[in-house]
């Protein structure tokens, strides 16, 4: 496996559709980007309520709203700190306009799967922004369990999602007529979801795990037991994105590669970053939201990590090379990493698909 460690400085221009500080540190698209939010029923599994967000390239009139904060958030989080504080987050302004009308156009399908303890549905809202901006249909639905609201780490709860995303899938199709491929994006245990799907699925074109564990012993043990869990049906590409093994370790995860070696056909890239929490790979904290995963949102005070515009690029340039078959964003992907001028200690590895009994 190759790696190579680089430094990473990078300077960040705003397009016409980003004001405020909040997504300042992207790059966004060409593409206005609306957003909307649907209740459906799956009649196939006892009248199952999901809750559909969705973020697509948008048609802009005078005057259109744009989401704040307050439109993510509003009532579904306990907040620490008080009114005031929360006043001066709460009131900004993103990347999105609500309910714009959509552009009536061949776009991809991206399925974001959220993780345990970030549940909701606007976990990753400002990367869904980001995506959509590039001329993708984005959807999600808040992460639930099978027969309460809180998901529990057992394989019932676990199939519980991959069949909430089929249904996200295919409601999503149905609703835009004019989807041409898909990928799925999973943070935590949506990382793990959506790869079991990837393994069911050959319709999928590619997987992003955001820190999904796919490398690590403790969840690869969980989701082996799955009768979805068959690693040589994976053909979707993969980009992993995690921190060094030695941070890992520190944090007392195990590394486990057994299931990079059983996927023989997908092309696989290990995306890490020296320092990053776990929590940092979601939007809360571009937002000025701390989450620990306690369940209670506080202000964020920090600095937004410098990994965090650098995976999203990333993933956009993933997303290209493989769902559009962009040669551009391929020569991205495969450019030496200390050749691209930028200032974090990170490391990128490609572990090409290969057949089996091939080393």
């Amino acid at each position: 496996m190759r790696k190579t460690v680089y430094s990473i400085f990078y300077i960040l221009l705003l397009n016409p559709y980003c004001f405020g500080n909040i997504t300042d540190e992207l790059i966004f698209g060409q593409h206005p980007v609306g957003f909307q939010v649907q209740e459906h029923i799956d009649t196939s599994r006892n009248y199952r309520t999901i809750q559909i967000y969705t973020w697509y390239p948008a048609k802009l009139k005078q005057a259109q709203k744009r989401t704040t904060v307050s439109d993510y958030l509003q009532n579904h989080f306990v907040k620490r700190g008080s009114k005031k504080e929360w006043e001066s987050v709460l009131s900004q302004e993103t990347n999105s306009f609500v309910d714009a009308k959509k552009v009536e156009k061949p776009f991809p399908l991206i399925i974001i799967s959220q993780g345990y303890h970030f549940e909701s549905a606007i976990s990753l809202a400002i990367l869904a922004e980001y995506i959509a901006s590039y001329g993708y249909i984005v959807s999600t639905c808040p992460l639930k369990g099978t027969n309460q609201a809180s998901v529990v780490l057992n394989l019932e709860d676990l199939e519980t999602q991959i069949l909430d995303l089929e249904f996200v899938v295919n409601k999503s199709i149905e609703i835009n007529q004019t989807i041409s491929n898909i990928g799925l994006i999973g943070f935590d245990l949506g990382g793990l979801s959506s790869a079991l799907l990837s393994m069911s699925n050959p319709s999928i074109k590619c997987l992003v795990s955001l820190d999904g564990g796919l490398i690590f012993k403790h969840n690869l043990d969980y989701i082996k037991k799955s009768s979805y869990y068959k690693p040589l049906k994976l053909q979707a590409p993969l980009l992993q994105i995690t921190r060094f093994k030695e941070n890992n370790e520190i944090m007392g995860i195990t590394e486990d590669f057994s299931f990079f070696d059983s996927t023989y056909y997908s092309d696989k890239y290990l995306l890490r970053f020296e320092s990053i929490n776990h929590n940092e790979f979601t939007s809360y904290n571009i937002m000025g939201i701390g989450n620990n995963g306690s369940g209670k949102l506080t202000i964020h005070k920090g600095d937004i990590n410098k990994a965090v515009p650098i995976f999203h690029e990333y993933i956009r340039q993933f997303l290209s090379a493989y769902i559009e078959n962009d040669h551009s964003s391929f020569s991205f992907l495969c450019k030496p990493i200390q050749d691209q001028n930028f200032e974090i200690a990170a490391t990128l590895d490609l572990i090409k698909s290969k057949i089996p009994g091939q080393r």
